[in-house]
């Protein structure tokens, strides 16, 4: 929703008729569209983390922190290129139908 609407186009309305949720419940969790976006990138940050240290674990002990460090950042570079590719075809998807 936010990839496609924006920050300022996204109401939390908006999220709840998305979501199939009724926008009671958005409220009670979320009181304002702050709160939604920051839990949002708080889950994302969260789950970018994980991939991250998943790839740093499964390099070999030996490897240098200059090696590991080049991983690290192609390894994010690879994660926002992906996502950003998804959220380009999914706002294209909404702007044809």
């Amino acid at each position: 929703m936010l990839s496609v609407k924006g920050y300022a186009g996204t109401r939390l309305s908006d999220v709840a008729e998305y979501t199939e949720i009724q926008a009671p419940a958005i409220y009670y969790y979320f009181p304002s569209r702050e709160d939604l976006i920051r839990e949002v990138m708080c889950a994302g940050i969260a789950d970018m983390s994980r991939h991250l240290q998943e790839v740093l674990d499964a390099l070999p002990p030996e490897t240098s922190p200059m090696a590991k460090g080049k991983w690290y950042v192609s390894e994010l570079q690879k994660r926002m290129i992906d996502r950003c590719t998804r959220h380009s075809n999914l706002r294209n998807h909404w702007m044809l139908h």
